[in-house]
């Protein structure tokens, strides 16, 4: 998923304290009727997806870093650009 994609999706849902379930709906409201309940398309959707809550975890976790006072406590990996410890 890409992360302009992802920070739409967590805007419609609410935002960065959306929960999984707001989030997957919000997510499949913007995908085309005719694929997103299809069986022909369910492990690209499931895939997307689950890019798409890794994405909102690595978020999530920043905002209560953030929060806590743990402005240090991350780091990001130069070749995938994701948060590691």
């Amino acid at each position: 998923m890409m992360f302009a994609q992802y920070c739409r999706i967590e805007s419609k849902a609410g935002g960065v304290s959306c929960t999984r379930r707001e989030f997957i709906r919000a997510a499949l409201s913007l995908i085309k009727k005719g694929s997103r309940y299809s069986r022909k398309f369910r492990q690209q959707r499931h895939n997307w997806l689950k890019s798409g809550l890794a994405l909102r975890a690595d978020a999530r976790q920043q905002y209560v870093d953030v929060m806590r006072g743990n402005l240090y406590s991350f780091t990001r990996d130069p070749k995938t650009g994701m948060i590691t410890d």
